[in-house]
């Protein structure tokens, strides 16, 4: 076995142990982090003694007790009322609550949840940094930020560090996105008013409230975070070279910060993704998201143990030593296991099993206990009796991690008392259950992947890649199939079987010009499905389908006509065509002239408006 020496160990943080020994069976406890020297820290407030979260089974569906437990006890939550400094609403109890509700609103699609999470998502966008009247920040501006720093230190002295903002704020942005993305993928409930008001004039429907999220987080990148920590030349995070932001001392390359900005670009990224709306953006942000990932990626340092690969990683380029177990590794991990679900971001599966292989043959030091970093070691600091809940997610490349976690933390008391710890273990083990995960600990397994979300136009089709990613040894032949088509479209592959265990298909997703607009997703969504006699593995696919061309504006300038159209298929033509009597065939209505769509799908059209005689137009799109 490859040893590794740890340089970051030779101080012992406080805070980092979730419960004191002796001390399992306390009450009900809230999180709570701050940053003290450049770490996140991890700790406890103790709450009142009410009823926690029930996980009965690691198996099997999610049952109603379950889902009950978690809703009661959010019940009991609030978001903050007033400013928080020190990460409450990017990765404390605020945060994460935020994030627990949108993992059971896509476990139980239960609206009461996502009502819930607009709560959250409305108060954190009521306590960013009011550009007019606000705070000035570290630049000198009054920045459309949240505030990390309270103004002034423990003995009345102005806090010189007031006006940093920094990956904490794309935290933020992800979980308001996050909702937003929801709602998208909610259409049952755009048009319906969101209980208990609008006190933020963010809008009363649920789809109004999308809209505004996603253009409030779109400011912030715009007037922040684009600008000062984004290297137009390659995408990459970098810090400010603004001597006013070195005095802040604050770090942006640490794999945990890095991971925390591409919350935020990510899930605005699949916000524009089913909307449709903003190609340009979509492509920035995911160029980011990639920069990342693949720089992250080359800095892992593969060796082997126990006949598999596994990895050490370091806190950040160049630290030297291996990566702690308190919140750091946690986000590098539900970083990279986010954007590997999106399929956009050029992670291949053998690139995250070694993950697994690391927490089940290195990390996974004695029974309910993991090593501190991800090494193995421990010294000076000591094993820990718990996993972050952000680790979870590799259970989809190494079925064995699931019970080795869940098991860890139920034994320690946290999945019980804390919203995000009950959450992803329910998220988890729907998964398993629904076939998006694999469950065969040691006999051969496999699962199927593809990108989350495709965009087809009605009359068009849209293709993407089926990789079928083997386990254990897995050598198997899986017949590939799709469920839940929406009407009027139909998915073919090619292959459709693959054989010997590895390989991928091209997925050819097409619908009629008769299809239906709308976005399918969630338990109306596409389920790319993968049959062998080991079980039925899925994937699911957020659908959005644009419907057929259409005129939406006609308005008179003068002797002329200015026409205004969308839902065209991108660098596709259409002929504009007229007629004075509508009852004719299409055949004998006049084409006036041959149009191109935008990159959005839209065009613009202006004919004269003739002799006064009623005039009628159509679109002919090919």
């Amino acid at each position: 076995m490859r040893v590794f020496t740890n340089s970051r160990g030779a101080v012992t943080r406080p805070g980092l142990m979730l419960k004191r020994p002796g001390q399992l069976n306390m009450p009900v406890m809230r999180i709570f982090l701050r940053l003290t020297g450049g770490c996140l820290l991890f700790g406890l407030l103790l709450a009142t003694g009410r009823a926690g979260m029930t996980l009965q089974s690691l198996y099997g569906a999610v049952t109603a007790t379950e889902t009950a437990s978690f809703k009661t006890f959010m019940a009991g939550e609030t978001p903050p009322a007033g400013q928080t400094y020190d990460n409450t609403i990017a990765d404390g109890t605020a945060g994460m609550e935020a994030e627990a509700l949108g993992l059971m609103y896509e476990v139980t699609n239960d609206s009461a949840g996502l009502s819930q999470m607009i709560q959250y998502a409305d108060r954190f966008l009521a306590l960013r940094n009011d550009t007019n009247t606000g705070t000035v920040m570290w630049d000198g501006k009054r920045e459309p930020v949240w505030l990390t720093k309270p103004p002034t230190n423990s003995d009345g002295s102005v806090n010189s560090q007031a006006g940093y903002a920094g990956c904490e704020n794309n935290g933020i942005v992800g979980h308001i996105a996050y909702c937003a993305k929801l709602i998208l993928e909610s259409p049952w409930l755009w048009n319906a008013t969101v209980p208990g008001g609008d006190p933020y004039t963010n809008g009363p429907t649920y789809i109004q409230r999308a809209e505004t999220y996603i253009t409030q987080m779109d400011r912030v990148q715009d007037a922040y975070m684009l600008k000062w920590f984004i290297n137009t030349n390659n995408y990459q995070i970098t810090a400010p070279t603004n001597a006013a932001w070195t005095a802040e001392g604050q770090s942006v390359t640490a794999y945990n910060r890095q991971m925390m900005f591409l919350n935020g670009f990510q899930r605005l990224s699949e916000c524009h993704q089913l909307l449709g709306d903003s190609p340009t953006r979509v492509a920035e942000y995911d160029a980011i998201v990639i920069a990342v990932m693949n720089g992250f990626i080359a800095s892992l340092q593969p060796y082997a143990t126990n006949g598999v690969s596994v990895y050490n990683w370091t806190y950040a380029p160049g630290s030297g030593g291996s990566e702690d177990n308190t919140l750091h590794s946690t986000y590098d991990l539900w970083g990279v296991t986010r954007a590997w679900a999106s399929g956009r971001y050029g992670l291949g599966h053998a690139a995250l099993v070694p993950f697994a292989n690391t927490l089940q043959y290195v990390m996974n030091v004695a029974t309910n206990h993991i090593s501190y970093y991800v090494n193995g070691t421990s010294s000076p600091n000591s094993a820990r009796n718990f996993i972050y809940p952000g680790w979870l997610p590799v259970a989809n490349f190494g079925a064995s991690t699931y019970a080795i976690m869940a098991n860890m933390n139920i034994a320690q008391g946290s999945p019980a008392s804390t919203a995000i710890f009950d959450a992803l273990n329910l998220w988890v083990k729907n998964a398993r259950f629904t076939g998006v995960y694999p469950t065969n600990n040691t006999s051969p397994d496999f699962t199927v992947s593809t990108p989350w979300g495709q965009t087809v136009y009605a009359g068009g089709s849209v293709t993407g890649m089926v990789t079928l990613n083997g386990l254990n040894g897995f050598a198997g032949t899986v017949t590939l199939g799709a469920g839940h088509l929406p009407a009027g479209v139909t998915a073919g592959f090619n292959p459709a079987v693959i054989t010997n265990g590895t390989g991928a298909s091209v997925l050819t997703l097409t619908a009629a010009t008769s299809a239906a607009g709308g976005i399918f997703a969630l338990t109306n969504g596409v389920t790319i499905l993968g049959t062998n006699g080991v079980g039925v593995r899925s994937a699911p696919v957020a659908l959005a389908v644009i419907p057929p061309p259409a005129i939406r504006k006609a308005l008179r300038n003068g002797t002329n006509y200015t026409f205004t159209g969308t839902n065209g298929i991108p660098g596709r033509t259409c002929v504009v065509l007229m007629s004075t009597n509508p009852a004719l065939p299409r055949t004998g209505w006049t084409p006036l002239a041959t149009n191109t769509f935008d990159v959005t799908g839209k065009f613009l059209f202006t004919n004269s408006a003739g002799s006064g005689l009623r005039q009628f137009y159509r679109l002919q799109a090919p």
